[in-house]
């Protein structure tokens, strides 16, 4: 029953995605990030049609996905990444000539918000609306990534971590957030824990966070305090 009311989320809020865009954004030439913000710019530069490119990229990051991120993870992305580009095909033929309205800030104001309610709740359903959503996610995977605040940084795998200690999960206290990554990445809630350790750089001394799985996923990186070598 969960699996069904998930399903039915991930169709719902791409079929709202799919309609902002038809409605808002493609009558008014305005422009949105993401996957269908490319196909935008492409369609005006060198004519490729929106739809064509939508499916080519989705499919394209859908595989590549699957490849890095594993089967659990492209089973969550799988509808948004085919059924986004034919509802949105469906939606173009309909609002084709249609024009809702030519208030320019009134259609990006309910273009955003219908954007923003369709992946809050994909997102809440344990999926990704795939296309741009996965290229951070196999950089997080493959890199590590932190997270400071609004700070961000890479950190490749091969830096050294010390110091390191388990602060939830499998020997000690409840991870109460590891379902979200068995949704993400799979295996069990017990595969996954939090840790903590340190890292050096020339001047600093690093107290950072980490989530761990035991098929090898490193993610969830944070930067917790920053203190000079040496305390000065």
């Amino acid at each position: 029953m969960k699996n069904i009311q998930n399903i039915i989320g991930i169709l719902l809020g791409n079929t709202i995605y799919a309609l902002a865009v038809a409605m808002f954004i493609i009558p008014n030439n305005l422009i949105t990030g993401g996957t269908t913000g490319m196909a935008l710019l492409l369609e005006t530069t060198i004519n490729i049609p929106i739809t064509v490119f939508v499916s080519i990229f989705n499919i394209t990051m859908f595989l590549l996905g699957l490849k890095v991120l594993g089967k659990k993870f492209a089973l969550t992305t799988l509808i948004s990444s085919f059924y986004y580009p034919l509802i949105l095909g469906v939606f173009e033929k309909i609002f084709e000539n249609e024009i809702m309205s030519s208030d320019t800030l009134l259609c990006v104001i309910l273009a955003g918000l219908m954007i923003g309610v369709a992946i809050g709740l994909v997102i809440r359903c344990g999926a990704s609306t795939g296309g741009m959503d996965i290229p951070p996610l196999i950089l997080n995977k493959k890199l590590g990534f932190i997270d400071n605040n609004g700070t961000q940084a890479f950190i490749p795998k091969g830096t050294e971590i010390t110091n390191i200690v388990e602060i939830a999960g499998r020997n000690s206290k409840e991870f109460r957030n590891a379902n979200q990554y068995v949704e993400l990445y799979g295996g069990k809630l017990q595969d996954w824990s939090k840790k903590a350790g340190k890292i050096e750089s020339d001047k600093y001394i690093f107290d950072i966070h980490w989530v761990q799985g035991k098929n090898g996923v490193f993610t969830g990186w944070k930067i917790k305090n920053k203190n000079l070598k040496g305390g000065i």
